[in-house]
């Protein structure tokens, strides 16, 4: 993917980089393994829905950040972690959300409470 593409693909990733289009395109690669959708590089945006559009977008928001801060307080200067293991789960559950009519396959991905003893 080329930035190019990425901004004819009319998804509001800034900066539109490098590093973005190899973000997009890992999500696209994602799309590919994991559900059914079918589209075409030469005809975009038009052959890839706004739903799709949008996973790409959250694709990219949750691997480009800190997935392991979950919040933060400023005056009592505390922050939560999660494990690394949380942003597959958030894209799994984003792709149900925005992808359900395509995915294939029928994987439930529910967090742990407690390790096993």
């Amino acid at each position: 993917m080329t930035v190019e593409t990425l901004i004819r693909l009319r998804i509001p990733i800034t900066p539109a980089d490098d590093t973005a289009c190899m973000y997009a395109d890992c999500a696209l690669g994602w799309i590919n393994d994991n559900t059914s959708l079918r589209y075409d590089l030469n005809k975009l945006p038009e052959s890839l829905p706004s739903n799709v559009r949008l996973f790409i977008l959250k694709y990219f928001e949750l691997m480009s950040n800190n997935p392991s801060v979950t919040s933060e307080s400023i005056q009592g200067l505390s922050q939560s972690f999660a494990g690394s293991d949380r942003t597959g789960l958030l894209i799994w559950e984003y792709a149900g959300e925005l992808l359900g009519e395509y995915m294939t396959g029928a994987v439930a991905a529910v967090p742990a409470e407690a390790p096993w003893e």
